[in-house]
């Protein structure tokens, strides 16, 4: 083989493993959360709080929340997987006074389960309330915070386990039958997030841009699934 071929050869090489990290560099990018509020629907987050408290210690579980799922957030999403984080809104950072008239909703459903549960407020509210604020139903701290909590309330998810024979505890569920329940009970198969053994961590239901539940398109992380009890 000629020099010049050789030549042609590694520079064609070179040319290529530096073009190849700067394309894969760009999808990451591109998937990564951004300041930019587009967003096309809703992930309502809900936790179970048995499997937080595997990982959380201290875990402080008041008895009324040992079998029911509770708020982790409202997080606006984008259809290709990415989602707006942290945007600039007029809506301000998070002030805790806009929202106390619901201070006694958010402490039952939207509980803190290892510290103060103004510190999770916020967090939600400035990574996440602050990218929902072009729609009317969520434009300020206020009507974000009601808004997440109606939604929470109005989706009966225990009960609608429930109805299709799945209840808390140590019992392994196929995926196959949580879904089969939550299509026949609410309509629409949240994403399910679960660990490598099945346990329930939380379950995200996918709500459109006026507030209707539909059926997610990344439904689950889970074979099976397992509630475990606090």
């Amino acid at each position: 083989m000629s020099k010049l071929v050789v030549a042609v050869l590694v520079l064609a090489t070179a040319t290529f493993i530096a073009a190849e990290p700067l394309s894969l560099a760009k999808i990451v990018e591109e998937r990564k959360p951004s300041r930019d509020d587009h967003f096309d629907y809703f992930y309502l987050s809900m936790q179970w709080p048995g499997s937080l408290c595997r990982f959380l210690h201290p875990c402080r579980v008041p008895e009324h929340y040992a079998n029911n799922f509770t708020i982790h957030g409202l997080w606006p999403q984008r259809k290709d997987g990415s989602y707006p984080s942290n945007c600039k809104s007029s809506a301000g950072r998070f002030d805790y006074d806009q929202i106390e008239s619901l201070a006694t909703d958010l402490h039952h459903y939207w509980y803190d389960f290892k510290e103060d549960g103004t510190n999770f407020w916020a967090h939600e509210w400035n990574k996440h309330g602050v990218c929902a604020t072009s729609l009317e139903a969520t434009n300020t701290q206020l009507k974000y915070f009601r808004t997440t909590l109606n939604l929470a309330k109005y989706t009966p998810i225990t009960a609608a386990l429930a109805k299709g024979g799945v209840v808390p505890g140590d019992k392994e569920y196929p995926l196959e039958q949580v879904e089969n329940a939550f299509l026949e009970n609410l309509g629409g198969i949240p994403e399910m997030i679960c660990d490598f053994d099945g346990t329930v961590k939380e379950f995200r239901f996918c709500f459109s841009k006026d507030l209707k539940l539909f059926d997610c398109q990344r439904k689950s992380h889970c074979d099976h699934l397992v509630f475990p009890s606090v």
